[in-house]
């Protein structure tokens, strides 16, 4: 029985004015549906996509934790966090050397704190480096820069001549140029 049918049993005055509300009351319905589905097209939900950051092109260098303690070398530090993205890499036994560690280099506005790294071991160390992946690395221990080598691009090696007491810097893989362009930033 379809609503035609249902009117029948009405007075005619009523079947004129139920069928004109349906018909009315089913156009407010089309045109109200319209509007959302034209709305959803014209005005979506979703934000627009975030800008993208600006990718840092200075180089990016590693350091061992080991060359950058003592408040002398702290300047050099700085000087050097301006011209490069400088990531410090400690191998440390405890949090209480990390803390330390830490707090002393938070003195140092140009080294992010993101780029202060700790790990406990050897392979630890070498893993952080590799996936860093740094235009130089520089390093001042013998044996773990002669394993890093096929790792890495370049490698500075850094050795303490105890007799004469000055550092003497070992060139293992094309880093002298970058090494130069760097100190002249930095002066």
């Amino acid at each position: 029985m379809g609503f035609k049918d249902l009117t029948l049993f009405l007075p005619a005055e009523y079947q004129t004015k139920k069928i004109g509300l349906a018909i009315f009351y089913t156009l407010i319905i089309l045109v109200i549906t319209i509007c959302i589905l034209c709305r959803k097209r014209t005005n979506p939900t979703r934000p627009p996509p975030a800008r993208r950051p600006q990718e840092d092109i200075r180089p990016k260098i590693c350091i061992n934790g080991k060359l950058v303690l003592g408040s002398e070398r702290l300047e050099t530090l700085r000087a050097l966090g301006k011209s490069c993205r400088v990531y410090v890499v400690f191998e440390v036994r405890t949090d209480d050397e990390e803390r330390e560690i830490r707090d002393m280099l938070a003195k140092i506005e140009t080294l992010e704190k993101y780029r202060i790294l700790f790990c406990e071991t050897e392979i630890g160390y070498k893993a952080l480096v590799r996936q860093l992946n740094p235009r130089l690395h520089v390093e001042c221990d013998i044996s773990r820069a002669m394993e890093m080598k096929s790792y890495l691009n370049s490698i500075t090696m850094i050795t303490h001549d105890q007799c004469e007491g000055f550092y003497q810097i070992v060139d293992f893989a094309g880093s002298e140029s970058l090494i130069l362009n760097i100190l002249r930033d930095i002066s």
